[in-house]
């Protein structure tokens, strides 16, 4: 007896602690994700044809047949999923590999009472539980008073979906620290990750990964960061670093027709009148709001400003209102209203022209130059 028990201690103390990469198992969980949405994208056209309520209506059930789909041909056979295949991972029987027995057992696979649990807690609740949210929310189970029934259901449901997000936290610490556990799910029922093969390496590899992964986080930080860049405004800027001189696409173009209305204008037999004339530092009229909004788009600044004017490519640093004038007379009308006896109204229209000169601002007329 002691002879085994010095031969059973040995055997363990060569048999090296199971470390499975972190990455790995998450990765795998990824991958079955996106599989899962290609999957739902697929299904979803099927029903293209039909009106836009009935895949709404049934798009839990939808979901539900997909994960089924998935369970039917993976854990349902003792297979990995696609996700644990390309990552080369099974699921292992836990029950099997504690103490003393995992000495003496390969991997082991899923009992039919983990597979039908897997099933239960992985495949049929979330579809209950999305079922009983949309009933509940749609029924305003949650606007019932404190002493109604279906209110203590909806905050009991509430209660459970926190402890489980919970658990679930603490799970995933857990699982960063010795990596055996993904899920809560998989530790209730003493299901975990090993290799498939322990002589062959994933299928992807770490120089794809790690170059998917740099590729993931560049483009999801210039997307972040491109709102905040004011590409025509770095243009400008260097531009005018450069002094690089515009052509002047506008020189045919009337003086009082506005350059800036032009260019954000792909019209080419439409005119462009002023309105609200401004003039730059460099002498050329524009309406206010074009010039304006291009000399705060340059940088960002105003008072910065790196605008390029179209006519004659200066820096338009400052603008000032354009007054010119333009003599006419002015026309006056008045109008009379007299009731009638029988109560009938009539108006009488006189005109009286004036015949002095009068300097006014007229912002209707074209600009003279």
């Amino acid at each position: 007896m002691s002879n085994y028990k010095r031969t059973l201690n040995s055997a363990r103390q060569a048999i090296p602690y199971l470390k499975i990469m972190r990455s790995c198992q998450l990765d795998s969980i990824i991958i079955d994700k996106e599989i899962f949405s290609i999957l739902k994208e697929l299904f979803l056209k099927i029903f293209e044809v039909y009106k836009p309520s009935f895949r709404d209506k049934y798009q839990s059930e939808i979901k539900f047949f997909i994960n089924l789909l998935i369970y039917r041909f993976s854990i349902l056979e003792s297979k990995p999923t696609y996700g644990c295949k390309l990552q080369n991972l099974k699921y292992r029987n836990e029950f099997f590999h504690s103490s003393k027995k995992s000495m003496f057992n390969a991997n082991s696979d899923l009992s039919k009472e983990q597979k039908l649990m897997y099933f239960v807690l992985k495949v049929l609740s979330p579809y209950l539980y999305e079922k009983l949210n949309d009933y509940m929310t749609n029924n305003g189970w949650s606007e019932y008073s404190i002493k109604n029934p279906k209110k203590k259901i909806w905050k009991l449901f509430q209660s459970l979906e926190k402890i489980y997000k919970l658990s679930s936290l603490l799970n995933f610490y857990t699982f960063l620290y010795n990596g055996k556990y993904t899920s809560i799910i998989d530790r209730l029922l003493k299901i975990r990750l090993v290799y498939d093969n322990e002589n062959s390496n994933r299928i992807i590899s770490n120089d794809y990964l790690s170059f998917q992964l740099v590729w993931f986080v560049l483009t999801n930080f210039l997307l972040f960061i491109l709102p905040f860049l004011n590409i025509k405004g770095i243009k400008n800027y260097f531009k005018g670093l450069l002094n690089i001189k515009k052509i002047n696409k506008y020189k045919d173009l009337p003086l009082n027709q506005c350059a800036i209305c032009k260019e954000n204008n792909n019209d080419v037999d439409s005119s462009y009148p002023i309105h609200i004339p401004y003039i730059t530092n460099c002498g050329h009229v524009y309406c206010y709001y074009c010039i304006r909004s291009e000399m705060i788009n340059s940088t960002g600044n105003e008072k910065k400003s790196m605008y390029m004017c179209p006519r004659c490519s200066a820096i338009v640093k400052d603008i000032e209102p354009f007054y010119y004038y333009d003599d006419e007379s002015e026309t006056s009308s008045t109008s009379e209203v007299d009731d009638n006896e029988e109560g009938e109204e009539s108006e009488k229209d006189t005109n009286s022209n004036n015949d002095d000169d009068v300097d006014t601002l007229n912002h209707r007329n074209l600009i003279k130059f």
